[in-house]
């Protein structure tokens, strides 16, 4: 229940989050009936609950279905359910989570199983953030394209026939922009690297370990290029660890980046703000780096 007030409290403005959501009401009665599963499963599936579902604000339609695996510390990637841990009370979780997992993929409904990692506010974010919001906020990115999908591919065949390849590279950046204003992360994000001198564009292909992507997100000041190699100077930089939690309708790889710019941001905020005089002394006193 704490984190079900955590949600309300910090999405209230963009979704409805509701707790124990019958799984029939999400997928449809009919469209459980219809999915090759077993019939034990079929009959499971018809009795059970998600544990909290978000839906668009003002609307009852789902965007995504949440599993809180606080007992066993399990987490969904892939749609596989991934846990070490067996309850004794409980020794069908394992089961009843991998089925839910498998309908949720095959009916194509967003569903991730969390456990306490991705509920935990990060510090690198000034304890502003938790994994599940930038989930959250990816899942609504999803939700845009999704429900303009048919438009946008009429519009990028008709950019295409009208400007070539230039026409249809604009529009697909326009689409990107646009499904991004549905993220209140990166929208929060733009807000806040509004207000200085300067700011690159943070995109990351972190590195797999131990089932977490790692990765170092920076701002960098300048680049010195001598001899044919380069240097950076950096003038702030966050270390980022995220458990791999890839799912239909969001990507590990896009989550990581949301939360990696968010983070970086909210740490310049903190250090310089928009004050020009701490951006000089802080670009003269930077380190360079070899890239």
């Amino acid at each position: 229940m704490n984190l079900y007030k955590k949600l309300t409290s910090h999405w209230h403005k963009y979704v409805e989050v509701y707790p124990q959501i019958p799984v029939r009401n999400v997928i449809g009665y009919k469209e459980l009936e219809k999915l090759p599963l077993s019939e034990k499963a079929i009959e499971y599936l018809k009795k059970t609950e998600f544990d909290f579902v978000v839906c668009a604000l003002g609307s009852a339609a789902p965007i995504l279905a949440i599993e809180f695996d606080g007992l066993c510390g399990g987490f969904s990637k892939d749609g596989q359910y991934i846990s070490k841990v067996t309850p004794i009370n409980d020794p069908y979780r394992r089961l009843k989570l991998s089925t839910k997992l498998e309908a949720c993929l095959l009916s194509a409904t967003p569903l991730v199983v969390l456990s306490f990692e991705e509920c935990e506010l990060l510090n690198q974010s000034r304890d502003m953030l938790m994994v599940i919001d930038a989930i959250i906020g990816q899942a609504l990115e999803h939700e845009y394209y999704k429900h303009n999908y048919s438009r946008d591919i009429q519009k990028l065949t008709e950019a295409f026939e009208i400007g070539g390849g230039e026409a249809a590279e604009m529009y697909t950046i326009e689409m990107a922009v646009n499904a991004e204003r549905m993220n209140p992360i990166k929208q929060k994000t733009q807000e806040i690297v509004k207000k200085f001198p300067f700011w690159g564009e943070q995109i990351i292909f972190p590195t797999k370990k131990g089932g977490h992507i790692e990765g170092r997100f920076c701002l960098y000041a300048g680049l010195e290029i001598k001899d044919g190699k380069s240097k950076r100077q950096i003038l702030a930089s966050i270390d980022l660890s995220m458990r791999d939690i890839n799912f239909y309708g969001c990507s590990t790889w896009e989550i990581f980046n949301s939360i990696g710019e968010y983070c970086l941001a909210r740490k310049v905020e903190t250090q310089l703000g928009a004050d020009i005089e701490k951006w000089k002394h802080a670009i003269e006193n930077a380190p360079w780096v070899d890239k």
